[in-house]
């Protein structure tokens, strides 16, 4: 596991540093919306996700219409969780966070073609991600994947929305089943988001990332 300061990426391609307003060190609050969902998973060595794709699109469709609608700072959804039906449509019908707002979205497993597919079907944002990794041949099945979503401007002064995946490093320590074990891609890095060097520091471990994190 790799810490790398989103910041660096951000910069190499020429964009801003976004001020979160949830990375601000004040006395104020800040807004947060969790969706947890219920609902079946289906499992198995090439997919972890839902069951029933149209029933959660669908919860996850009012999710995002009404963290836009509460205008909340950040916006959390868990693990293997999102579609990527869900995040087609944010991308395709610009349901895209406020600037300062955050959305940390826990997406459902994606093969290595598929994500490659994805992405270049939706070159109209910007995406950062371990592309050599995304590239390399592996005999193992999907990543689990964690989507940072936010908005910031360029060097010519246009706005740009900025996809950041962030895959998960360690499988689960589950005993009875190898699924994750055997299937899983691990990522290398974890990216750590701040305005500034005064401001908060954020990262996200995703479950098992735990297992492995270095507190030094």
């Amino acid at each position: 596991m790799e810490l790398e300061y989103l910041n660096t990426y951000l910069t190499a391609k020429n964009l801003k540093v976004p001020f979160l307003e949830v990375l601000n060190p004040d006395s104020g609050f800040y807004e947060v919306l969790l969706l947890q969902v219920q609902g079946d998973i289906e499992a198995n060595e090439r997919f972890i996700g839902n069951k029933d794709v149209p029933l959660c699109f669908k919860k996850f469709k009012n999710f995002f219409e009404l963290s836009l609608e509460k205008n909340v700072d950040l916006a959390v959804t868990p693990e293997y969780s999102c579609p990527w039906s869900v995040i087609d449509y944010v991308i395709t019908e610009g349901v895209f966070p406020n600037e300062e707002k955050l959305w940390v979205l826990g997406c459902e497993s994606i093969t290595r073609n598929e994500l490659k597919d994805f992405i270049k079907s939706h070159n109209q944002v910007v995406w950062i991600y371990e592309e050599e990794l995304v590239n390399e041949d592996t005999t193992r099945n999907f990543f689990d994947p964690l989507l940072y979503i936010f908005k910031t401007g360029d060097g010519n002064g246009h706005q740009k929305m900025i996809f950041t995946l962030q895959f998960k490093t360690t499988h689960m320590s589950v005993q009875s089943s190898p699924l994750e074990r055997d299937n899983l891609i691990p990522g290398k890095k974890v990216y750590v988001l701040k305005n500034d060097e005064s401001s908060i520091f954020l990262l996200t471990l995703i479950c098992s990332d735990s297992l492995k994190f270095d507190r030094n």
